[in-house]
């Protein structure tokens, strides 16, 4: 077995055995010690591991939200006594894979059986999903005609005649679904890697991405709110003190979501109370915002946040509505030890004097004791009179009315139907999901929710408690490929609509019975395939943003730069969901670093334009996304306990109990002190054990007395180190010593602990040990086996697991139940601190992972090094499966930097490499200013950051007297008589891959018929990227062929040709500390100056810059890059983890003979003498960016103009031209050069012609179409014009003058110029 990249990086601490003291090297070992399970994590969940496993999570979903949850079921009225009840639905859901034969015969966009295949069509690659469409309809009668809707339930359920009949399409609704390349449903898959590397379909850089319509897109991660979790701020809107927003949900993802505000709301003026008391009394409540159609609607909501409190429902009648109809009850649920009466007052006169209470019962026309200014019913509040006044203030005035009609206008059945109608609703939309996993009853579990938002609303309201923060990652949750199961439920919802719209047509025009199971089938066959092709649009809109329906899906085109590039776009998480908002609308607070993000989102990876800084954050590393579980197997385990209870009404102390939440469910109460300990580590110890999700979430939170357990989707979690069960303390006399942890602050305490914690105490000698220099710490015999199997087999990883050395903790457990060291050095400097460990470059994303040394910068420059990174060339793919996509740049032989971190080769990157070790002087030049780099010619000669350029052109016959053809006869195309020499005469291809072709070479045969086979010019040799023609400026082009297409389309052949581009003067390159410099000169060897052993440096770098832009990692690391040269052999230099200090660096170069800083002395190249200063040079890895100047050339003799200003066309794209500003303009006049100036803004600008009538010359005439001449709009002459060539600007001016009836003189020379001044100083003169 061939040692590993890791190996080999650990052996560099045996090659350099005699330089490196014995000391140095175990303190190294032993910062590399962790390498193992990072390698492994790393091999387990690569980079693209979330993008396809949530994904394919939605498709094995989605079958079950078309089978149970979108069903047709509608009631179509024949008559007064007939209606048919209509079914539809979808079942017996199966998903093919592409290449199946099912694809073959179902797919609705042709047979795409691989990925290749899809970029080189055009087309979509998808899986098939393929049900039964299933329909039926009932016909009811009844002898008097329906009244109201209850009529015709009852008729339902006590029918005396129907008939009933039912069919099925079988196979009949088939759908076209994206799939990312390497899901389980790949075609990929079926095939051995030598077999996909022969046929050149090794996608394995793109996994985890679309192709649609043969773009390569990506689905965008991006935040939510968590579900069935209250997050309460502090509130600055009007009225509102404290605020929460909540979204609800019964089932993750397959169930509707629901949301309500919660809100402490405050008057805007005081009241008057009794005796002229002023009373300024808050008041509580919830804003349902349920999306019910019966419900009033605020118009700004469809998933956006409102500030408007509609439909709100003050608590006294919420409570009521769930069974709790006295205050006592009502006390009890929101304060249960009954202790707190600053809170038992408010809500006591919020019940008695609050004005939203007064309000809604003011709207609901209740009886009060009209003797007292309190709100003092006349008659006991019930559930039935609670939801009957909250049925008043959320239904729709238009609900109202038709439930006054269909009683009939009768009082009490009026009101029966309001309280049916908001029964159904709470029961349904309100905290759906809230009691169903929990022995105690829905009514319990939600008063007791709706009581511990209310008192955190009033702890927060009035500055009793600090407000929780929304930007914590705490609060939030990621969705990435679950986006897909709301979407195609969103989509199947309407083609359920369009099947009724069709179907309903259908009953009222078929007048004979017999007929209609003919026509109705015969009519579903047709929509079945109507609803299939349509369903598979919207999902191919939606993936590509082109949807005209409401579309939730957020996806993205990738642009192709290097793998590290590629990969960071699947991982990127966008703050806003709506990617079309621009940045600035997102608020700075959410942009920012918080503190809950360390080791689970990079610190310094996010783009750094002013837009989009802090929008887009990239995860660490060594993190995943978790999915959806029901958390059965927690509450089994929890119900176990033989101290669990399930009501907190049978417990003999409830203030001493603690609260049991599963995904914010309360499932019971358990007793504090021993019991809760003791559930809390079953609970730990069964999350090890793999007997519950290993990654779910267990928080004991003791200042709120609450037990809270987690497993829903989108939480982001990540592995760390179990200090305890991995490392144990030796003393130096060799005796084993338990490790002691501080864990004082996670010990259960009781609810009235107010002891001060002593902190005069004298430490111990044992601690006094551990904290100095008398013990040193190690791994534990079990933890080092287990490291070393895991070393050799990824497989092993899931045993550390087990054995509880490896812990998953998301962020809200790290801060709760964790204190973790940052790295193996903060470890051993105090153990006893830390309870658990990060792998190294935890907190990093996966371009900063790539960095050696990135904490030598600043935080600013960390931000561009990773920005830096994306903009670098690299070499995207081994194998030719993008030949298809334009423009792409390919660094010709890259190479693995000599220094890098441990995660640089876990990741594989040392396959993808994006730059060269050149070497580089620090020094200053003429020719080297600022950011300018001096080039050795000769290292380019050799190969120095070279690219090739590739492009893909197609050619189409636009005409049908058009077809590809070598003509016949020796045909010159531009002189040249070998145009066609290069082509073959059966395909009028490229005879092979390999020929190249020069400027007038044909690249294909096309001839026009209809011109007895004359050539067509436009297949001629052009430029690679295809942006600009051919100028006699430019230097002569040479074209590889790099693939040749063989189709049978006759109307569109595909090449893909090359173009090999060295370093030239303007090209921008840069190192890995974002160095970034122009190259502003090419130098001859002989110029470049040489050490003493006659070595040129390949780069001359003014080092002045570093300090400017304070990247000392510039510094840092090319020193560690000359001993690691002339050790020859790679140096670890894994940030805060095996980076070496200052004495070791110098240490290291004395022992190789070197200056202690590494300078030596240089001479110079034109008289041979040494400088003066000694300089530095040393290996240093170098990045060509993709800003090329011969892509940004723009050269321009004539194109395309704007028709409205007669201007050029804007942007090299559109072959436009070059824009003068007016700085430029300016300059051009004080210089003198007028026919600069005329030629630069009217010849080469823009310039119309004009006919000015000789006679008058004060107007210009407009043309006659039909006459074809001039007219005088002021004399009407038609003779004698002046034909002149005028800007657009200029005529469009004097157009404004002649509608302002302001004369304007037109004059042919200056001679008549001056004589009208004469004239008019003359007149002047008189006057």
């Amino acid at each position: 077995m061939t040692k590993s990249a890791s190996a080999q990086l650990n052996d560099l601490y045996n090659i350099t055995q005699e330089q490196i003291p014995d000391e140095h090297n175990q303190k190294y070992l032993n910062n590399s010690l962790l390498y193992p399970i990072a390698k492994a994590f790393l091999e387990t969940y690569p980079q693209y591991f979330d993008s396809i496993r949530t994904y394919e999570y939605s498709l094995d979903a989605i079958p079950n939200v078309v089978g149970k949850t979108a069903i047709l079921n509608e009631y179509i009225t024949i008559d007064k006594s007939t209606f048919i009840n209509f079914k539809c639905f979808v079942d017996n859901v199966r998903i093919y894979s592409p290449d199946t034969i099912e694809a073959f015969q179902y797919s609705n966009f042709g047979y795409v059986p691989t990925p290749n295949v899809a970029l080189a069509q055009k087309g979509l690659y998808s899986a098939v999903l393929i049900g039964d469409l299933n329909y039926s309809y009932s016909i009811y009668h009844k002898d008097t005609s329906f009244d109201s809707y209850i009529d015709i339930v009852n008729t339902i359920n006590n029918s005396k005649t129907s008939s009933v009949f039912d069919d099925k399409i079988v196979n009949g609704y088939c759908v076209n679904i994206p799939i990312p390349i390497g899901c389980k449903y790949c075609s990929l898959n079926h095939y051995d890697p030598a077999t996909l590397i022969k046929s050149g379909e090794d996608m394995k850089e793109l996994y985890g991405f679309f192709i649609v319509d043969g773009f390569v897109r990506y689905i965008l991660p991006f935040y939510k709110k968590p579900f069935n979790k209250p997050i309460i701020l502090k509130n600055n809107y009007d009225e509102q003190l404290s605020r929460t927003e909540v979204i609800y949900t019964k089932e993750y993802e397959y169930e509707n979501s629901y949301y309500i505000v919660g809100a402490m709301v405050a008057p805007k003026s005081a009241h008057t109370g009794r005796g002229g008391a002023v009373a300024n009394i808050p008041d509580f409540g919830f804003s349902l915002q349920l999306n019910h159609p019966s419900m009033n609607s605020d118009n700004n909501y469809s998933g956006k946040k409102s500030h408007k409190l509609i439909n709100f429902i003050p608590i006294k009648y919420l409570f009521s509505a769930f069974g709790c109809v006295t205050d006592e009850e009502m006390m009890k649920f929101i304060c249960p030890q009954m202790d707190n009466f600053g809170l038992i007052n408010a809500i006591r006169q919020a019940c008695l004097q609050g004005y939203k209470h007064k309000e809604i019962i003011k709207n609901a026309a209740i009886r009060l004791k009209s003797s007292s200014e309190y709100i003092l019913y006349a008659e006991p509040m019930t559930e039935y009179t609670a939801k009957y006044i909250i049925g008043t203030t959320i239904l729709s005035q238009k609900t109202k009315d038709d439930l006054l009609e269909r009683c009939n206008k009768d009082e009490n059945n009026y009101k029966e139907l309001i309280v049916q109608t908001v029964s159904a609703i709470l029961d349904e939309r309100f905290m759906p999901g809230i009691g169903d996993n929990s022995i105690v009853d829905r009514n319990t579990a939600i008063c007791t929710e709706i009581g511990n938002i209310v008192k955190s609303l009033y702890d927060i309201g009035y500055g009793l408690e600090a407000s929780q923060e929304k930007t914590s990652l705490t609060n939030r949750r990621v969705r990435n490929g679950q986006q897909m199961i709301q979407e195609y439920k969103t989509f199947h919802n309407v083609r359920m609509r369009e099947v009724f719209n069709e179907i309903k047509p259908l009953f009222a025009s078929t007048k004979d019975p017999r007929r209609i199971n003919e026509v109705l089938k015969t009519k579903m066959t047709t929509i079945a395939k109507n609803i299939s092709i349509n369903q598979s649009k919207s999902l191919i809109n939606s993936f590509k943003g082109t949807s005209k329906e409401q579309s939730k899906l957020r996806t993205d085109l990738l642009k192709l730069k290097n793998q590290a590039f590629v990969w960071n776009r699947l991982r990127e998480i966008v703050i806003s969901s709506d990617t079309k908002t621009t940045g600035a609308t997102v608020s700075w607070d959410h942009r920012t670093v918080h503190q809950s993000e360390l080791f689970f989102i990079c610190p310094t990876q996010t783009p750094e334009s002013s837009a989009n800084t802090g929008r887009y954050k990239t995860p660490s590393i060594y993190t995943y996304l978790t999915l959806s579980t029901n958390g059965r197997k927690i509450l089994q385990l929890v119900q176990k306990n033989p101290k669990y209870i399930n009501s907190i009404r049978i417990a003999r102390r409830p203030e001493l109990m603690y609260t049991i939440r599963l995904n914010g469910n309360i499932i019971g109460y358990i007793e504090q002190y021993k019991p809760i300990e003791e559930l809390y580590k079953d609970l730990m110890k069964a999350r090890s054990d793999g007997r519950i999700e290993v990654d779910a979430s267990i928080i004991l939170n003791h200042n709120l007395g609450r037990l809270d357990m987690w497993t829903d989707t989108g939480r982001i979690v990540s592995p760390f180190v179990n200090v305890k069960n991995s490392f144990e303390i030796v003393m130096k006399n060799n005796k084993n010593v338990n490790i002691k942890i501080d864990n004082n602050a996670y010990k259960p305490k009781p609810k009235s602990h107010h002891k001060q914690i002593k902190t005069n105490e004298k430490p111990t000698q044992l601690q006094t040990d551990m904290f100095g220099f008398n013990c040193i710490i190690r791994p534990k015999p079990e933890f080092k086996k287990w490291l070393s199997e895991c070393a050799i087999d990824i497989d092993k990883f899931n045993d550390g697991i087990k054995n509880g050395f490896i812990e998953y903790f998301d962020p809200e457990m790290a801060i709760n139940n964790a204190v973790i060291a940052p790295s193996m050095r903060d470890l051993t400097q105090n153990i006893s601190m830390y309870t658990h460990c990060a792998l190294p470059n935890h907190i990093h994303g996966i371009i900063a992972a790539m960095v050696p040394a990135i904490n030598m910068n600043t935080g600013v420059r960390g931000l561009l090094i990773t920005n830096h990174v994306k903009q670098a060339i690299g070499p995207v793919l081994k194998y030719p499966q993008l030949k298809y996509i334009d423009d792409n740049n390919i660094l010709i032989a890259p190479q693995v930097p000599i220094i890098r971190p441990c995660t640089y080769d876990f990741m594989h990157m040392n396959e993808k490499p994006v730059g060269h070790n050149v070497i580089v002087a620090f020094m200053q030049s003429k020719y080297n200013q600022e950011d300018s780099i001096i080039m050795n010619r000769c290292s380019i000669e050799q190969g120095l950051l070279k690219i090739d350029s590739l492009c893909m052109k197609e050619y189409k016959i636009d005409h049908n007297d058009e077809e590809f053809k070598v003509p016949s006869g020796n045909v010159a195309l531009n002189g040249n008589p070998d145009s066609y020499s290069k082509l073959d005469p059966a395909t009028a291809l490229p005879k092979k891959v390999g020929d190249t072709f020069y400027e007038n070479d044909a690249l294909i045969g096309k001839v026009n018929i209809s011109h007895d086979g004359e050539a067509d010019t436009s297949i001629l040799n052009d430029r690679p990227d295809g942006k600009y023609p051919i100028s006699a400026n430019t230097r002569p082009l040479r074209s590889i062929v790099k693939n040749r297409y063989h189709t049978d389309s006759k109307i569109m052949k595909k090449m893909m040709f090359g173009q090999y581009r060295v370093p030239i003067v303007g090209d921008k390159f840069n190192s890995e500390h974002a160095q970034k410099g122009t190259c502003g000169k090419i130098m001859d060897p002989e110029r470049m100056p040489y050490n003493s052993t006659g070595m040129r440096p390949d780069i001359i770098f003014n080092a002045s810059s570093i300090f400017k832009r304070k990247t000392f990692g510039h510094m840092y690391v090319p020193m560690i890059e000359k001993i690691a040269t002339l050790l020859g052999c790679p140096i670890d230099c894994t940030p805060c983890h095996t980076m070496r200090s200052d004495e070791d660096i110098i240490e290291m170069l004395k022992r190789l003979s070197l200056d202690d800083k590494g300078f030596e002395t240089m001479y110079d190249p034109d008289t041979g003498r040494p400088y003066k200063t000694r300089i530095f040079m040393a290996n240093h890895y170098w990045e060509r960016q993709s800003h090329l100047v011969e892509q940004k050339l723009n050269i321009r003799n004539g194109g395309p103009r704007v028709i409205e200003t007669g201007q050029p066309m804007k942007g090299r794209k559109h072959h436009g031209g070059q824009s003068v500003d007016r700085m430029t303009f300016d300059c051009h006049i004080a210089s003198g050069i007028c026919e600069m100036i005329r030629d630069l803004h009217l010849n080469q600008g823009s310039k119309i012609k004009v006919g000015i009538c000789g006679r008058c010359k004060t107007a210009m005439g407009y043309y006659h179409g039909e006459r074809k001449e001039y007219i005088c709009p002021n004399c009407g002459a038609h003779k004698d014009f002046i034909i002149r060539e005028i800007p657009p600007a200029s005529a469009l001016m004097f157009h404004i003058f002649n509608g302002l009836h302001i004369s304007v003189d037109y004059f042919e020379n200056l001679e008549e110029v001056k004589k009208e001044n004469e004239l008019f100083s003359g007149l002047s003169k008189v006057k």
